[in-house]
């Protein structure tokens, strides 16, 4: 059974962003990159349980994550199992990767299936 944090809505949307293991490393060493950081605290405003993972995070079998996400509580990283989220956020731009390909999406959308504002 996955655990939602406890402040969450049952139905809210969950977004993995997909980074190298040593960006894992550092947020389980409570070290935090410019960019995560800002990552994090733009989810703020759109409240989605957010969680970052690595490769080595996936187990494919049981389809499910360990995710590294943000305590606002305590205000520390901490990890625990997730279910496949409903958007998946791919931080590493040179990764052509099978398991990428293992995710139930309907739909997978890259820059050119973007539309930006002007």
């Amino acid at each position: 059974m996955f655990h939602s944090f406890p402040y969450d809505p049952p139905n809210q949307t969950t977004v993995a962003v997909f980074v190298k293991p040593s960006i894992i490393k550092a947020l389980n060493n409570q070290r935090v990159k410019k960019r995560i950081d800002l990552l994090r605290q733009a989810n703020q405003q759109v409240r989605t349980n957010l969680f970052f993972f690595a490769m080595p995070d996936v187990d494919l079998a049981h389809k499910q994550i360990k995710g590294t996400y943000y305590d606002d509580r305590y205000k520390i990283w901490k990890q625990k199992l997730f279910p496949f989220p409903n958007v998946l956020y791919q931080r590493r731009s040179k990764v052509k990767s099978k398991l990428l390909c293992k995710f139930p999406f309907d739909r997978q959308h890259g820059p050119d299936d973007l539309t930006y504002g002007r």
